[in-house]
């Protein structure tokens, strides 16, 4: 909700729509890492916190260039909405990488024998 939220705010103020996905996506990411890591994984107390850093790093750069490419390409290629992009591309990019990557390798549980 924050994000949409700043991305609508930014297209109220006139930001270019790519200014306004480069922000948002690192305060998104951000959140998300905290989130992911504490309530929906679980992985407060794994003490690899360096190591999942390190990979969380490794899917925002991939997340930053999905997220920011598509919603740019719904923007300025196929003139929709900033919203209605941003919306789109973060769907998108969700499903098909954030949520596997953070899901079976940033926080993935490590069995004990």
């Amino acid at each position: 909700m924050i994000e949409l939220g700043l991305v609508q705010a930014f297209d109220v103020l006139k930001i270019e729509p790519i200014i306004s996905y480069v922000v948002v996506q690192i305060l998104g990411t951000i959140m998300t890492f905290a989130g992911n890591k504490y309530w929906a994984f679980e992985a407060s107390r794994t003490g690899r916190t360096v190591t999942e850093g390190s990979r969380a790093a490794v899917v925002f750069g991939g997340s930053f260039v999905l997220n920011t490419g598509l919603s740019s390409f719904g923007s300025y290629g196929l003139h929709l909405p900033p919203l209605l992009a941003f919306l789109g591309s973060q769907a998108v990019v969700w499903l098909s990488w954030n949520y596997p990557m953070n899901r079976w390798w940033v926080f993935r549980r490590t069995e004990i024998a």
